[in-house]
C-alpha cells in the first residue's frame, strides 16, 4: 500500500471576505480537478503592531491583522495541481503550497 500524499496551502490575507471568497475559489477548483479537499482550517490570527513618531512628537500607533486559513489535499493528483497553478486570485492574497 502506498502511504497517502498531502499537500497543504495555506492562505493568508488581511482583509476577511477578500480570504474567503479565496477559499472558496480554490475549493471549488480542487474538487472539479478531482482532489479531496479538506478544510477550510482556521488558523490563529496574527496581529502586527507598529508605532511612529509623528512630526509634532506624538506617536501614532498601528495594527495589521493578517487571517490565515489552511486547506490540505490528500492524494491530489497532476491535473489537480496544475490546475491550482491557474487560478485567479484577488490582490492581496498570499498562498503558500507545501507537502
Amino acid at each position: 500500500m502506498m502511504p497517502k500524499t498531502t499537500t497543504q496551502i495555506s492562505i493568508e490575507c488581511t482583509d476577511q471576505e477578500l480570504i474567503e471568497s479565496a477559499t472558496s475559489i480554490i475549493l471549488d477548483s480542487a474538487r472539479r480537478a478531482g482532489a479531496k479537499p479538506r478544510g477550510p482550517f482556521l488558523l490563529p490570527t496574527q496581529v502586527d503592531h507598529y508605532a511612529a513618531i509623528m512630526s509634532n512628537g506624538r506617536k501614532a500607533r498601528f495594527s495589521v491583522v493578517t487571517h490565515i486559513r489552511q486547506i490540505r489535499l490528500e492524494d491530489p493528483k497532476p491535473k489537480a495541481m496544475a490546475c491550482l497553478v491557474d487560478i485567479e486570485l484577488p490582490s492581496g492574497v498570499e498562498i503558500r503550497a507545501s507537502g
